[in-house]
């Protein structure tokens, strides 16, 4: 029941922002309506932050029903966590999701004991022209179990949807389900999408991801990820070229506050935004704020 009931409360949290979404917020509110308090508890999971289908906003009535119906009288066994955070440039495998601007973000997150996980969060960005303006959501679920003392097998599904961040930008919406293995400092991920940007469009993506501690309150990171096109629709008749990512970062804890620094890259390539061409490679700052 307590894992039910929390995973309750984070879809009606994104089945809100959802029917927000065309709606400019005020980065304030945003943040106050989403915050929460941390949690320890998803650190033996998954370690990308790129993961993310939702039901549509007509449903958010039978969402009110369900929460209410699978919370009554449910013990308090999940763990909820929750976190906001503010990035110079929000990029994802290699390109920037946000044509290189600002952005402000919030998760909400609930871990059960018995390995069931949720997540969701939203992010807004500050445009050139439009002011604050709502990006887009992520949201996660699966399952992680610990086999033995050393490994952490994660199964679950994903959907990211994002708007254009600039006007003659590119929306980016895809589903992949997802299973990976974390020991010790490195994770792995394998990633599988049907509609990758497109309906019929069907990639994989493999990651690797390495997280050290070479001294208290500091974190080192690296990132490897490759995308590859497995099936195109002939209209489109994209070559089914290999994609790569990488990113190298360091974070400092302070209390619940961390700060960070990252510098990511990709290609083959180059990426066009607000009418320019753009480099791939780009340093990225920012901070977190852990409930």
């Amino acid at each position: 029941m307590g894992a039910s009931c929390a995973i309750a409360r984070v879809a009606g949290v994104v089945v809100w922002l959802q029917r927000g979404e065309d709606v400019r917020l005020p980065l304030a509110s945003f943040v106050q309506a989403m915050t929460r308090r941390s949690s320890a508890a998803s650190v033996v999971r998954r370690a990308a932050g790129d993961r993310r289908r939702l039901r549509p906003a007509a449903s958010y009535p039978v969402l009110a029903v369900l929460t209410a119906v699978l919370c009554q009288g449910a013990p308090a066994v999940a763990q909820v966590s929750g976190a906001v955070s503010a990035e110079s440039d929000f990029r994802l495998r290699g390109y920037s999701v946000s044509g290189g601007r600002p952005v402000g973000s919030a998760r909400l997150g609930v871990d059960d004991e018995s390995g069931v996980y949720a997540d969701a969060s939203a992010t807004v960005v500050l445009t050139r022209n439009d002011g604050v303006r709502f990006l887009g959501y992520q949201v996660d679920a699966g399952v992680a179990k610990r086999l033995g003392g050393d490994w952490v097998i994660d199964l679950g599904i994903a959907h990211n949807q994002f708007r254009a961040a600039y006007v003659g930008g590119y929306p980016l919406t895809y589903t992949e389900g997802y299973i990976g293995t974390t020991r010790g400092p490195v994770s792995a991920y394998l990633f599988v999408s049907p509609n990758y940007y497109r309906p019929g469009f069907w990639t994989v993506y493999g990651q690797v991801e390495a997280t050290v501690m070479p001294a208290r309150d500091w974190r080192l990171m690296a990132h490897v990820g490759s995308l590859h096109h497995l099936y195109t629709p002939e209209p489109y008749a994209l070559r089914h070229e290999t994609i790569y990512d990488w990113r190298v970062g360091a974070a400092r804890a302070f209390g619940s506050l961390e700060l960070h620094l990252n510098v990511s890259g990709g290609g083959p390539g180059r990426q066009y935004y607000y009418g320019q061409s753009q480099s791939r490679t780009a340093v990225v700052a920012g901070a977190s704020l852990s409930f």
